[in-house]
């Protein structure tokens, strides 16, 4: 029992065509995989260096802050600014 030869031929094309969509389908999913996982690193590290950005201000203003209230108390031996002789 022979398989005709137009059927053959078909037969070829569909599993060429099967195989062919296989590697593409297969390209496409890596294509997805490594955008998606570029994406996430991008906004990882966004989030991260804001984070980083907000503590480091927060820091610096409390650091800021005591400095502010030190002049404004003097240095503790009874000396007082220019600015607190005008009021």
């Amino acid at each position: 029992m022979s398989i005709p030869i137009k059927l053959q031929l078909i037969k070829t094309k569909d599993t060429k065509k099967l195989l062919s969509y296989a590697v593409i389908g297969r390209a496409a999913e890596n294509m997805v995989d490594q955008v998606l996982t570029i994406t996430l690193v991008g906004v990882g590290g966004a989030i991260a260096a804001i984070w980083f950005l907000i503590r480091k201000l927060r820091e610096r203003r409390k650091i800021w802050d005591e400095h502010q209230s030190i002049e404004k108390t003097g240095n503790g031996d009874g000396k007082q600014d220019a600015v607190d002789k005008a009021n």
